[in-house]
C-alpha cells in the first residue's frame, strides 16, 4: 500500500479505538457463529512519498 492511500477498518460500523488490540476486539466483537466481521474503506490521503 502506497504512503498516499489509508485503509479503515470498522466493526459494528464502529471504527475501533486506534489503540485496541484485535484480540480483545474480537473478545468483545465476534459473531455466534465465532467469525468477527469488518468493512474495510481505502481513502486516499495527502501522504508524501520521500525518495531516497
Amino acid at each position: 500500500m502506497s504512503a498516499e492511500k489509508a485503509i479503515f477498518i470498522f466493526v459494528d460500523n464502529v471504527l475501533p479505538p486506534t489503540g485496541a488490540i484485535m484480540s480483545a476486539v474480537y473478545d468483545e466483537k465476534k459473531d455466534e457463529d465465532g467469525f468477527l466481521y469488518v468493512t474495510y474503506s481505502g481513502e486516499n490521503t495527502f501522504g508524501n512519498q520521500v525518495m531516497l
